[in-house]
């Protein structure tokens, strides 16, 4: 058996040396061919631009001609080798070199870049063509290493474009001019008989010359009497309509023979009956052989001296030119439409959170109506774990920060399915605002494979240490990973070669290089994957032969190589032996790869190679002696059955392009048919053979698809771009220019910015300082300044320049981009920023004033429960205790500034509370304060209720009113109103309103209003207009704001000085139903029965005033001043509930204190007391067993009721 096998083995090796031959010979035949098919190219392409009308020239980066087609001779007079190394620039008119050196400067700084424009450009003779052309910047391309022009001559275009402006104006002109002084002549015959020949004398002069003048001019002048027959026309008109002389036309009607559809003329009448004139009117005359000419016409009816319509005159001008542009500009509109509507990725622009264009592929990938997408914030379509990661780019993309524009994320589609989609997308411009172009994929099937792949890393290791060949993994040149066959091939141990082992260690010294080099490209990912031969040394230092297979992959983020390794020394021995028998087997080099096959006149195949039968996907067997029919669709088959019939005609060869279909996809082949004759020369069989373009063709496709995408990319500038002279003056803007300043170009152009009067005082001097610099050649910016827009807007912008010399003149090259969206921005930043700054101090100044005032609160009603009714001492404590109350009160202000002592779980009811608040004596005493001032209400019926804090809602209210009655001077009125609003679209107040149902508290007064410099401050804290030491704390509208965010609602402010002010607060409405009970505590309810009491507290005054509490309530209290105490306390002695402090310094906090408590006593019961009010910590704790939440200051009911309540708790 072993023998069989050892004579087999040398025969499956000659097999494959052949195929190894096959592939060398199949290699150096299309080296080959690809030298001659490039051969051919170049040829083709140097005749093209040997022979084309237009001028190609190339110049290099200092503007040096280094190419000139021949063409230049009959457009221009010069011979190409006159401006060979000759600079451009001698050739272009004066007036036009900066517009080229702008251009020019463009190209060299932006690769691929394409630019169109037209310059005047000297003739040899010396007159001055005017060339049209566009060029693209291909400095980066080795073969070209220039900026390329396609030129063409427009001079004779625009010299008719402009003279026939000169002669409609001079036309109209003179029909005014004649007019008037026709209605001179008519006066002068009615005043003065006696000089009536004179007159007809200067008429009939004033006839001859604008006869004169009217039979010269281009644009045609008619003129018919009042049943619309023609009485004359101009000369013009006839070589327009094809007519000879006015005979042809004199008396016929104009209606039948002149105008294409004689309605048109109706329609010119129905105007003149109404407005006695017509300006402009496009209508359709006919040639004398029946062709339509498109015409504006612009008539008039004319009188005889007693005012009676004598007929219809006007000028007819032909806009054939014009409709042939227009024609061409809708052809334009319409193939970027279906581009953009058929394309196989979905497009859409996003602005201010909406989708405002989505094209077909997008609802197809969203799975959403088309109304939906665009009347929705695009945030909704996407699923709610990538919503911020998704808000978060849109928003900073807007602010023009750069980072990667590729990402991932799912979306939710109308059926609630999630899919995944990829995204890339640039800034752009909708509207006239910045907006983010979009280009979405659905990525779902992607994933799906992603996912798959990594359930198939596993198996791929498994089969790998089990595998016969040896598999290993190299990253910075280490193996990484090697199998159990690896490291037997390199005679280590697998430990011994895992990050211990270089490959270069591993390499036959010789063979390295090679190694090296590919292991390079594999990294680079020049190559994608490998597979050759090399010698390797093992650990015993033998050599031994070896073929790998490695491809790159990315391992741990960094790119590394995974390959496969066959020993094939003995393999190698063999190798060696067959190649000194080289000639038995040189047949082998006589097979071709490419597909060769012959037919009959029949179309039946007689032969077919194996590349041809791989190429249809079918077995040779099957294909020989089968006819074309047989192997190929009827369509595709009957086009190459009338190729071949064509051959067996004409005996001529010939090559025709085919396509092969195949589930694998389409291959693309060009095949060469050549006729086979016999001795009398009759055709009696062709052979074919073909050429793979399949890749060809797919790159061919796929640089349609780049050079589309980069025009869409090209034709959106981001930023307004400009240049001056060194005066200020405005030589030049873009469209963005116009965009952000309002004024056109051509208002624009030949004005200083003073003379526009676009720039305030402050930024005026800062662009005089600019304007300095640049005339000493610096460069500016990035600066931000003030333009004042043509409506009068302060516009915001970031501007830089640079200065271009040529020769003796320097131009001002200027970038301007508008950062309005940036400057809002930042305003939100900045003052969010402030707001959490003030109340974290607020914050930590409260927490200190509720320890102090607790040990008063505490203290007075411990003396209130020891004192009788006649004692002196309780009218002390009870003032006290009011003292602190309201003492509590302001901290509770500084809470919630802080936005750290609100619960807003509770559902409340607005009327409730305003209603509270006008039985309140705090009203009376507003009121006796201010007996001007009115108190209105206007409350709505079934209010929505709200989830909210009843305390802090009803500082609110009071707040707002106090401030509207102190804003009043005098008699005036303060109205309370409430309302609900369903808001359909975001609303834009003092901050942005989403839509949704709400509840609304209005405030309004008649007092002074609010001026425009102070209503920005309004909400900032301790910020006042108010007399100092007459009122308030200057926390009010602080207060305000900070309870309306706590209940994330919004604000909306209104005001006019001298007639008032509105505070509009939205709250989110909810539809539960408030179950609050009102249950009056007595004392005994929450006495203690003798239980014992762990006081765990950091401060000292407030442990003694708990324990002083507690005893008086008949509980055994002892106390520990920080959480690792109290965990020792639990260690060795028993506690029925522990009072815990949330926040203790230093040392572990209350949450973190009750965790270890609970591992040494399960079930442990506690309450939690803080000066903030709760806190996700305080939650935390609750979760896992705590009681009661107890705000301090300590209040003897409170803390008394929630001991009682968790003691009772089983």
């Amino acid at each position: 058996m072993n023998e069989d096998k050892t004579q087999k083995q040398p025969i499956n090796d000659l097999s494959i040396l052949q195929r190894e031959i096959a592939k060398l010979r199949k290699s150096e035949i299309e080296q080959k061919e690809t030298i001659e098919t490039l051969k051919r190219s170049e040829e083709f392409f140097r005749s093209i631009i040997q022979h084309a009308s237009d001028i190609i020239i190339v110049v290099n980066k200092t503007g040096e001609i280094t190419y000139v087609s021949p063409s230049i001779e009959y457009l221009l007079g010069y011979k190409p080798e006159m401006l060979i190394g000759r600079s451009a620039y001698d050739y272009i008119a004066k007036v036009d070199i900066p517009r080229a050196i702008y251009d020019f400067g463009r190209a060299v700084l932006t690769n691929n870049i394409v630019i169109s424009n037209s310059f005047g450009v000297k003739h040899s003779d010396g007159s001055i063509r005017i060339l049209e052309g566009v060029g693209k910047s291909l400095f980066d391309n080795p073969a070209v290493k220039g900026f390329v022009m396609n030129v063409h001559d427009i001079t004779e275009r625009r010299r008719t474009e402009k003279e026939l402006t000169s002669y409609r104006k001079h036309l109209e002109d003179l029909v005014y001019e004649r007019t008037y002084e026709l209605a001179n002549i008519n006066t002068q015959l009615r005043v003065q008989l006696s000089e009536r020949k004179q007159a007809e004398e200067a008429l009939r002069e004033s006839e001859e010359r604008y006869r004169g003048i009217i039979e010269n001019v281009l644009d045609v002048y008619y003129r018919t009497d009042k049943d619309g027959k023609i009485i004359m026309i101009s000369p013009s008109g006839l070589t327009l309509l094809g007519y000879d002389s006015n005979a042809e036309l004199t008396g016929k009607s104009i209606s039948a023979a002149l105008y294409f559809d004689p309605h048109e003329r109706e329609k010119i009448l129905s105007i003149l009956q109404e407005k006695g004139s017509v300006k402009d009117f496009e209508a359709t005359l006919k040639h004398k052989d029946g062709t339509p000419i498109p015409v504006t016409t612009s008539s008039r009816y004319y009188y005889d001296d007693r005012g009676n319509i004598l007929g219809v005159e006007g000028i007819f001008h032909d806009i054939t030119e014009r409709k042939k542009i227009e024609l061409v500009l809708k052809n334009s509109e319409e193939k970027y439409r279906n581009l953009v509507n058929n394309i196989n990725q979905g497009i859409f622009v996003a602005q201010d959170n909406m989708l405002k264009f989505v094209n077909p592929q997008s609802i197809e990938i969203f799975d959403q109506t088309e109304h939906d997408l665009t009347t929705k914030p695009f945030i909704e379509f996407i699923h709610p774990d990538d919503r911020s990661m998704v808000l978060d780019r849109h928003i900073r993309r807007l602010r023009g920060e750069i980072f990667p524009t590729k990402y991932e994320f799912r979306i939710i589609t109308a059926g609630g399915n999630t899919r995944w989609v990829e995204i890339d997308s640039v800034m752009t411009q909708w509207g006239g605002k910045q907006a983010a172009l979009g280009f979405v994929s659905d990525i779902t099937d992607r994933k799906r494979v992603e996912a798959a792949l990594r359930e198939s890393e596993e198996k791929f290791r498994n089969l790998a240490e089990k595998s016969i060949v040896g598999i290993y993994l190299i990253q910075d040149g280490v193996f990484k990973y090697v199998n159990s066959k690896q490291a037997e091939i390199c005679e280590y141990r697998i430990e011994e070669m895992i990050d211990k082992i270089m490959v270069k260690d591993a390499v036959f010294p010789e063979d390295w290089p090679l190694v090296e080099k590919n292991m390079k490209q594999r990294i680079s990912g020049e190559q994608a994957f490998v597979q050759y031969a090399f010698r390797v040394f093992t650990k015993n230092r033998k050599v031994k032969y070896t073929e790998v297979y490695s491809s790159r992959i990315t391992y741990q983020g960094k790119p590394a190589i995974i390959g496969a390794m066959l020993d094939i020394t003995e393999r190698k021995k063999m190798e060696e032996a067959l190649l000194e028998s080289e000639e038995k087997y040189r047949i082998l080099l006589e097979e071709s790869s490419d597909p060769i096959f012959s037919f009959t006149p029949e179309g039946e195949y007689k032969y077919v190679n194996r590349a041809f039968a791989d190429g249809v996907g079918k077995p040779v067997e099957d294909i020989i002696g089968k006819r074309i029919w047989d192997v190929f669709s009827r369509e595709e088959a009957d086009k190459r059955f009338a190729s071949l019939s064509e051959v067996f005609r004409t005996g001529e060869e010939k090559t025709i392009e085919v396509r092969v279909p195949r589930t694998d996809g389409d291959r693309y082949y060009v095949t060469t048919i050549t006729p086979i004759k016999d001795k009398m020369g009759v055709v009696v069989s062709a052979i074919c053979s073909s050429k793979d373009i399949t890749r060809r063709k797919q790159a061919e496709e796929a640089l349609k698809e780049s050079e589309a995408l980069i025009k869409s990319y090209l034709e959106n500038a981001p930023d307004g771009i400009y240049h001056n002279d060194l005066q200020g003056k405005f030589l030049y803007g873009n469209h963005k220019s116009e965009e952000i300043i309002g004024y056109s170009r051509e208002e624009m152009i030949g004005r200083t910015f003073q003379e526009l009067n676009i720039l305030p005082g402050q930024s005026l001097k800062k662009t005089m300082k600019m304007l300095q610099d640049s005339r000493e050649g610096k460069s500016t910016g990035p600066d931000e300044i003030e333009l004042i827009g043509k409506d009068g807007r302060r516009i915001p912008i970031e501007i830089n320049t640079s200065v271009v010399q040529h020769k003796d003149k320097k131009i001002v090259l200027g970038f301007v981009r508008d950062i309005t969206e940036r400057k809002k921005l930042e305003e939100q930043l900045h003052r969010a920023e402030k707001m959490e700054a003030l109340g974290t101090l607020a914050g930590g100044v409260a927490h200190d004033l509720n320890n102090v005032l607790g040990v008063l609160v505490g203290y007075s009603e411990l003396i209130l429960r020891k004192t009788t009714e006649s004692s002196s001492l309780r009218k002390y404590a009870e003032n006290i205790i009011q003292s602190s109350l309201k003492g509590s009160a302001i901290i509770q202000d500084l809470l919630t500034l802080a936005r750290r002592g609100v619960n807003v779980s509770e559902v409340v009811n607005l009327n409730k509370l305003v209603a509270d608040y006008l039985e309140a004596p705090e009203l009376e005493k507003l009121k006796t304060y201010h007996p001007g001032v009115k108190i209105c209400t206007e409350l709505e019926d079934g209010l929505f209720n709200i989830k909210g804090s009843p305390i802090h809602l009803s500082k609110t209210i009071m707040n707002l009113v106090s401030n509207a009655a102190e804003a009043i001077s005098g008699e005036g009125s303060v109205t309370i109103k409430t309302e609900n609003r369903y808001v359909d679209q975001p609303i834009c107040g003092y901050d942005k309103m989403p839509a949704g149902d709400y509840t609304i508290l209005i405030v309004s007064d008649t007092g002074s209003g609010i001026s425009s410099g102070d209503i920005g401050k309004i909400f900032e804290p301790f910020y006042t207009k108010k007399v100092m030491g007459k009122s308030g704390t200057g926390l009010g509208l602080a207060v305000v704001w900070g309870t309306v965010k706590d209940h994330e609602g919004y604000i909306d402010v209104k005001s006019e000085e001298g007639k008032g002010s509105s505070f509009s607060l939205y709250f989110p409405a909810t539809r539960e139903v408030s179950a609050k009970v009102d249950k009056r505590v007595i004392p005994v309810s929450y006495t203690g029965k003798g239980e014992s009491i762990l006081v765990v507290d950091d401060r000292k005054e407030q442990r003694e005033l708990a324990i002083n509490m507690l005893n008086s309530l008949g509980y055994k209290v002892e106390s520990a001043d920080n959480g690792e105490k109290a965990v020792e306390y639990i260690k060795n002695k028993k506690a029925d509930l522990i009072v815990l402090d949330m926040i203790m310094d230093p040392g572990i906090d209350g949450l973190e204190t009750y965790k270890r408590v609970l591992e040494i006593s399960p079930g442990q019961k506690a309450i939690i007391v803080s000066g903030f009010s709760e806190t996700d910590r305080v939650q935390k704790a609750q979760e896992i067993g705590a009681g009661e939440f107890v705000r301090k200051p300590y209040v003897l009911a409170k803390i008394g009721q929630a001991i009682r309540k968790e003691l009772d708790r089983k």
